[in-house]
């Protein structure tokens, strides 16, 4: 066989390979023709609007026609995590976080990834500018590349971080109810046993309601808990932002997700230890003692109720694709409905067991259930 003389092979070879790297280079143009036909700059955030300077030692607002050399502000790395920190200067400026200088520039434009920045430095993260003849001209934002607009990544964003929590939360409880069950499983049916709350005579009930202010019933009480605040979280994603104190609620990540859960249950968790504080000493005073016991448990038992509605109602809700806001502020209307019936049923409830005129008893309840009713409706409708 002839072989091919060294220097031509070594000519065949660079032009083989000249016209493998054309190709390529041909193959990433065609790519990123592509991208940039498909994707676009997306402004998530303006962080112009949240700049400080110092003055006098104190932190002010920044105004444009200000000479200040410096500026600061607060980057949010839970809300703005998977995005990017866009820097634009047309003078010469520099970037600091936290204190420490990480890169300078003659006026271009800069792009952090905002994950790798918390990666290195301590949230919260300050973000500084300087720049010797002033910030004018300057710019920061928090941005993306996508084809879609930044009311539709945002919402897409927080959607896909409340799928994952919420698959993770569902998990939680499922959980921590088959571990209550597997403990004392006669205790925990008590509690859902809803037949026994529509029930006006009752019936065996001294046994259970002289434990509710035992360990396991105390275990129940903060599992309820959590699982109100879980559908609570939930349904404020989906309200307006006008009611109350909701849009604080607002899920910006699954490690958010499970803070915020954590504060709800909290929240809902010292409700109803002070609900029943005030239940049990009314009970002491109004010399109904049977009756509070009986009162506190049907109402763990309403709770239970209302937590088994509402989460068939949510799924529907997730399953047929609901995102009109009036259907999930319809869930907190009955709710509160729901909350004011239950007076009118504990009254009958207890009517067999106070020994006591009907107005001893009415004056019991208006302390320890209509007033709280009326606070509700006032804070929620009024």
């Amino acid at each position: 066989m002839t072989r091919l003389p060294a220097k031509w092979n070594v000519n065949v070879d660079a032009r083989h390979v000249a016209k493998i790297a054309n190709s390529l280079y041909l193959q990433r143009s065609m790519k990123l023709l592509v991208l940039l036909t498909l994707l676009q700059r997306v402004v998530i955030y303006d962080l112009s609007q949240d700049w400080k300077t110092m003055e006098s030692g104190t932190f002010v607002d920044y105004h444009k026609n200000s000479s200040a050399e410096a500026v600061y502000f607060t980057l949010d790395t839970y809300r703005f995590r998977g995005y990017d920190l866009e820097v634009e200067g047309a003078r010469d400026f520099s970037v600091w976080v936290n204190g420490k200088l990480i890169q300078q520039s003659d006026g271009r434009t800069l792009r952090f990834d905002i994950d790798s920045l918390t990666k290195i430095y301590k949230a919260p993260m300050t973000i500084g500018l300087y720049a010797r003849k002033g910030l004018a001209r300057a710019n920061t934002a928090v941005v993306t590349f996508s084809s879609q607009r930044a009311e539709e990544v945002e919402k897409l964003r927080q959607k896909n971080h409340l799928r994952d929590f919420s698959v993770l939360g569902v998990f939680i409880l499922s959980l921590g109810f088959l571990m209550m069950l597997r403990f004392n499983r006669r205790l925990l049916f008590d509690y859902f046993d809803f037949t026994k709350l529509f029930s006006l005579q009752e019936r065996d009930e001294s046994l259970i309601a002289g434990r509710i202010t035992s360990r396991f019933s105390m275990l129940i009480y903060v599992y309820l808990s959590a699982w109100c605040g879980f559908l609570f979280l939930v349904t404020f994603q989906h309200v307006e932002e006008n009611w109350i104190i909701l849009s604080d609620f607002t899920v910006g990540s699954v490690a958010n997700g499970f803070l915020k859960w954590g504060e709800l249950t909290l929240a809902v968790g010292l409700f109803l230890f002070i609900k029943v504080s005030i239940v049990l000493a009314l009970s002491i005073v109004f010399r109904l003692r049977e009756g509070g016991s009986i009162q506190v448990l049907n109402y763990f038992r309403l709770i239970s109720f209302l937590l088994m509605v509402l989460s068939i109602v949510l799924v529907f809700y997730f399953v047929l694709g609901t995102k009109s806001p009036q259907y999930y502020q319809g869930l907190i209307t009955l709710t509160a409905w729901i909350m004011a019936g239950w007076g009118i049923l504990i009254f009958f409830k207890l009517l067999n067991k106070s020994p006591y005129p009907v107005f001893h008893l009415f004056s019991y309840l208006c302390a320890s259930e209509f007033f709280p009713i009326i606070i509700l409706f006032k804070s929620l409708f009024f």
